[in-house]
């Protein structure tokens, strides 16, 4: 049951299912409170109220908690338990898919070279062009969908323009299948996936590559890449009203801030705001000529920081429990002094994944070691947590090296 409680009433051996504050500003998401300083860090992040689970962790008196028996004023609706899944480089569905996820990705890559050359040169686009590459996709993403997600930030394609089109289409699919999304729909879904960034072909290069901030002029005039990739749809889908879709409305936010019409809620359709989602996340986490890309797990904390506002709750909730905390491939040091990679990622437990261990205190082991952060002791605390988030580049580490080619 889940207790709402002060943080003056906040006492080692409770368990914090969420503060008032967002992951990004709170280094904490959910943990067994086991000492002092934890709650003293709380305080210094300005932490006033929290929610204990009194079935993890040690309940208060009752005349000071308040039950939270009803959700709180625009909270989304509640999500269902997750089913308990391990999704692992090491778990054999993974190994057996991956073979055929490389390959859908690939092909998936090369059929955006062909595509994007057609946009430019202005010839039309045919259905067979997306049909085939998209039910690849999908095809894999019903059989394991971990294996094809893990591509997207593992296997190495320099241009950002066609990989991100592909990157997009994965996440949002993976994303569409989590919400409920049946067979048919993925593939409808996915091809307006795909095509969702052709208007960036129209648009001049010298704005669309630009390395250095754009002017409000500039922007302007890259805004319009969603209309003109709708009106050029359009012409080469004249029977299908659904392609255009995700082309129009993938920069529409929830709180009307987005563009080109400056939709709300569900005045967007369901794949845009799904696509919305996981077209932020791709490019945080990309690399392009203006600049770094970020660690997913800060792309994922800013995401979060805006859930209720550009993006619905409810798929923000839902694309964490599929990409993770700290996705595959993410770069970690433990309590207790190792740095390894996240291999396995929990459905049930996301701050607890395997991390096949490198490092220990900075010095690199002779054979790496997995190690279950979900392990405890006798007294019931995790045995290690990850305590930050590095980038494998300080390292030398290469992720696909360790996940890819287990």
């Amino acid at each position: 049951m889940l207790r709402k409680i002060t943080i003056d009433d906040l006492r080692v051996g409770m368990y914090v299912e969420k503060v008032d504050r967002g992951w990004l500003e709170v280094p904490f998401f959910r943990k067994q409170i086991t000492s002092r300083d934890q709650i003293e860090k709380l305080r210094k992040y300005f932490v006033r109220e929290l929610h204990i689970d009194t079935a993890r962790g040690a309940d208060v008196d009752s005349r000071v908690a308040v039950a939270v028996a009803t959700p709180e004023p625009g909270s989304p609706p509640a999500l269902e338990p997750p089913k308990p899944k391990m999704r692992s480089a090491y778990n054999a569905e993974f190994r057996e898919e991956l073979p055929a996820a490389k390959q859908a990705y690939k092909v998936a890559v090369t059929a955006m070279h062909d595509i994007f050359a057609d946009v430019r040169a202005g010839r039309q686009l045919h259905e067979e062009q997306t049909r085939e590459v998209v039910e690849d996709l999908v095809d894999s993403c019903m059989r394991n969908d971990d294996a094809l997600a893990s591509l997207t930030k593992l296997m190495n394609f320099d241009e950002y323009t066609f990989s991100h089109s592909v990157n997009v289409t994965v996440f949002a699919l993976t994303l569409g299948k989590a919400l409920g999304l049946d067979r048919d729909e993925l593939q409808r879904f996915g091809e307006s996936v795909l095509l969702h960034d052709v208007g960036k072909m129209l648009v001049p290069p010298e704005i669309l590559n630009k390395p250095g901030k754009l002017t409000a002029a500039e922007f302007e005039i890259m805004k319009t890449h969603t209309t003109r990739g709708v009106e050029f749809l359009q012409e080469s889908f004249p029977h299908r009203s659904d392609i255009p879709i995700v082309a129009h409305e993938h920069h529409e936010r929830c709180n009307g801030s987005g563009y080109p019409r400056g939709l709300r809620g569900e005045e967007i359709t369901q794949w845009g705001r799904i696509t919305a989602v996981a077209d932020v996340y791709d490019a945080l986490t990309s690399k392009r000529c203006y600049k770094e890309e970020q660690l997913p797990y800060r792309a994922m904390a800013l995401i979060y920081s805006l859930r209720g506002k550009d993006f619905e709750p409810l798929f923000v909730d839902r694309f964490i429990e599929c990409v993770g905390v700290y996705p595959m491939g993410s770069l970690v040091r433990l309590t207790t002094g190792e740095v390894g990679l996240v291999v396995s990622i929990r459905h049930d437990d996301l701050i607890h994944p395997h991390v096949l261990a490198l490092y220990r205190h900075g010095v690199r082991m002779k054979a790496p070691k997995l190690m279950d952060l979900a392990q405890r002791d006798e007294s019931g605390k995790f045995l290690r947590e990850v305590d930050e988030v590095l980038s494998p580049d300080a390292f030398g580490v290469n992720p696909a090296a360790h996940i890819l080619e287990v």
